[in-house]
């Protein structure tokens, strides 16, 4: 961010340096963020949180505004505006991108990924990490476009 622009740029990289994720943002326009990883555009109209991080050098993770109809859902502070959050999840090397969004049951209120071997587990919030109980596993392997 400058003082002579309205936009800002936040550039993640992977451990390894071989992906980039940017988020865009405009100073006007606090609740639109725009979102690309390796140039491939995330999530068109959706709101995204304006930072992620790399899970294995290779998925880009980061949330998003929960479904609105969710039992728990609640207009929060922050960026999303949600108490209820969804996560997204890029491969970055397929290119794909997959949206979890938690279901009735799940209270997913800061939700964070974990990678194991071949699975991606899925956790509501950081004491389900500390306590290693995931809402969901998903194989890592996200499914050719």
């Amino acid at each position: 961010m400058d003082c002579w622009s309205d936009l800002e740029l936040h550039v993640e990289f992977s451990a390894d340096d071989r992906h980039r994720a940017v988020h865009m943002s405009d100073r006007n326009r606090s609740s639109e963020v725009g979102v690309w990883v390796d140039g491939v555009r995330l999530m068109v109209d959706a709101w995204l949180d304006q930072s992620g991080y790399w899970v294995g050098d290779r998925f880009y993770v980061l949330q998003a505004a929960g479904p609105e109809d969710h039992p728990d859902q609640q207009i929060a502070l922050g960026l999303l505006g949600y108490r209820i959050l969804s996560l997204v999840i890029h491969d970055a090397w397929r290119r794909t991108t997959r949206v979890f969004v938690p279901d009735a049951s799940e209270t997913w209120t800061n939700p964070f990924v974990r990678l194991e071997s071949d699975q991606l587990h899925l956790y509501a919030d950081e004491s389900a990490v500390t306590g290693d109980r995931p809402d969901r596993s998903v194989p890592a392997e996200s499914p050719l476009p």
